[in-house]
C-alpha cells in the first residue's frame, strides 16, 4: 500500500500524521506505526513509556503518539491510555492540575498537548514546597495517609495534613476526575507549568483502566517469559537478573494493585473536612 503517499509530498510531518490517523482503512496498529516513524523523523524525541511515545513538536507543544516500541506494548491499551487523556475533567482543567490539550487525533492515535518541564527524583522538592510540605518525604506521607495505604501514627500528624488545604484541595479534585491518587506520589509523574505550578504528566491512567491495562502488560511479560525459556531439548543458557536482558525497557512494570476506591475515598474526603 503507498499510504497515498502523493498527498503528503508538500505536507508538514504534522498535517501527515493528521492524514495517516484519518485512514480508517488501515489498520489501526499500522496507523499508529506510520505515524510514530514520521514523529521519529521529524520531531525531538521526549520520551518513552509502555504504550506511547512523547515528541517535542515546538512552540511549547508535545505530541503523544499511541505507539511504542516497548515489548509490552498493546494498542488497544495504548489508545485507550490516550482517550482518557484526552476526557478533559474541567475541574482539574480549572484548578491547573493537568496540562492543557490542544488536539486529538482520530481512533485517538495522538494528543497535542501543552508542554510542561518534567520532574525527577532530584527536583521533586519543587512539589512538595509548592504544596507548603517542608520536605518532599512529608508530602509522600500525606500521599498515603489520605490515600489510606497508610496509617496516621499520631493526632498531630493527622491535624498537620489537614492543614494543607491546597494539598488536599488538589487530592479531592483528582479523585474526583478518576485519577489514581497513588500515581501523585512519584515524581516523574508530575511536571511544572510555565508559572512554576505542579501539574500531573499522564492521566491515561485513571482509576477505571489502570488495572486492567497493568494486566495486559504483565500477561505480555508471562508470555515473554516463556519464550525465552529454553526447551528441554536445548542446553540451558546461562542465567541473567533479567529474564529479557539488560535491555529491556519493562522490568519495572509495577504489579496489579486493587485499588479500594471506596475507602480511599472516604478518607480523603474525611480530610477535606
Amino acid at each position: 500500500m503507498l499510504f497515498k503517499s502523493f498527498i503528503f509530498e508538500s505536507a508538514d510531518s504534522l498535517s501527515k500524521i493528521k492524514g495517516v490517523a484519518s485512514m480508517k482503512s488501515m489498520p489501526l496498529e499500522q496507523r499508529a506505526n506510520v505515524i510514530f516513524n514520521i514523529a521519529k523523523q521529524s520531531f525531538g524525541y521526549i520520551g518513552m513509556g509502555s504504550n506511547r511515545t512523547a515528541f517535542d513538536i515546538g512552540n511549547s507543544k508535545i505530541i503523544k503518539i499511541s505507539y511504542s516500541e516497548s515489548a509490552t506494548y498493546d494498542i488497544g491499551s495504548s489508545v485507550e491510555q490516550t482517550r482518557s487523556e484526552s476526557k478533559v475533567c474541567k475541574i482539574a482543567q480549572k484548578a491547573q492540575l493537568i496540562p492543557e490539550i490542544y488536539e486529538v487525533g482520530d481512533d485517538y492515535l495522538f494528543v497535542i498537548a501543552e508542554k510542561v518541564e518534567n520532574l525527577d527524583d532530584g527536583s521533586k522538592e519543587k512539589i512538595s514546597s509548592y504544596f507548603k510540605f517542608d520536605t518532599y518525604e512529608k508530602f509522600e506521607n500525606a500521599l498515603k495517609i489520605v490515600s489510606n495505604n497508610a496509617k496516621a501514627t499520631s493526632k498531630q500528624e493527622i491535624e498537620e495534613v489537614k492543614a494543607h488545604r491546597d494539598f488536599l484541595i488538589a487530592v479531592t479534585v483528582m479523585k474526583d476526575c478518576g485519577y489514581a491518587i497513588s500515581d501523585m506520589v512519584n515524581p516523574h509523574n508530575w511536571g511544572l507549568d510555565p508559572q512554576g505550578r505542579p501539574v500531573m504528566l499522564d492521566t491515561g491512567l485513571t482509576t477505571d483502566n489502570k488495572a486492567e491495562i497493568i494486566a495486559k502488560q504483565q500477561e505480555k511479560i508471562k508470555n515473554l517469559s516463556k519464550a525465552q525459556q529454553p526447551s528441554q531439548q536445548t542446553q540451558q543458557a546461562p542465567k541473567t537478573n533479567s529474564s529479557f536482558g539488560d535491555g529491556d525497557k519493562t522490568k519495572n512494570v509495577r504489579p496489579v494493585q486493587k485499588q479500594n476506591n471506596n475507602s480511599e475515598e472516604k478518607t480523603v474526603k474525611a480530610f477535606a473536612r
